[in-house]
């Protein structure tokens, strides 16, 4: 597959974590020894802080990605006899089958 391509599928989404906002109303709920409770909103805090950061993270790692992508760039690329080459390449497959290389004889 294409860089491009390969990218896309494979880059973290990072509105899967925006799910952590669910967590804003989420209370801690402090009992004292004559009964009576105290409220602590910690979801105000929580929740948007796991949010923010994961969405941070998930950038600098797609971006990291894409780079190393672009600098370990191998499709297209001929590879002649007895020389070696580096990089990553993106397969489309539905199995986990080894992968089997098809090497064209030049005369």
């Amino acid at each position: 597959m294409e860089n491009d391509k390969v990218f896309s599928t494979l880059k973290q989404k990072s509105a899967f974590h925006l799910f952590y906002l669910l967590l804003t109303p989420m209370n801690l709920t402090l009992i004292n020894s004559n009964g009576s409770s105290s409220s602590i909103p910690i979801g105000l805090g929580v929740g948007p802080f796991l949010a923010g950061m994961n969405l941070v993270k998930a950038s600098l790692a797609n971006k990291k990605f894409k780079n190393e992508l672009i600098e370990s760039k191998i499709y297209g690329i001929v590879i002649k006899k007895g020389e070696t080459k580096y990089g990553l390449i993106g397969i489309k497959a539905d199995t986990f089958d080894s992968l089997k290389l098809k090497i064209d004889q030049l005369l």
